[in-house]
């Protein structure tokens, strides 16, 4: 789905929050399966949060959502939208985090 110029951007800029990060060895082991599935000698970058990781995204998407206002109003399922077409509408909205398939 990605050529392969922005695969590599991507996987230099790994960026890692919530409570998984907590986990002792947890950057090492996701760094080495990345590795694992790159080619070879390929660059990689892992982040995990500094601070408080449980709480990361949750401020993250608050500073978000209140500075951009329209951008959020287009990408996010109104009450009404997810009332009429339930929780399986969320899986098939364009933002969910539903996994693609790999080519």
């Amino acid at each position: 789905r990605y050529t392969k110029e922005v695969q590599e951007e991507m996987v230099q800029n790994v960026y890692c929050t919530g409570g998984n990060v907590g986990f002792p060895g947890f950057q090492k082991r996701l760094e080495n399966e990345l590795m694992a599935i790159r080619p070879f000698q390929s660059v990689l970058r892992v982040q995990v949060v500094r601070g408080d990781p449980m709480l990361d995204a949750w401020r993250g998407m608050s500073k978000w959502s209140s500075e951009c206002n329209e951008t959020f109003k287009k990408v996010s399922v109104t009450r009404q939208e997810y009332e009429e077409m339930g929780g399986h509408y969320i899986k098939k909205y364009f933002a969910s985090n539903e996994p693609l398939p790999a080519t």
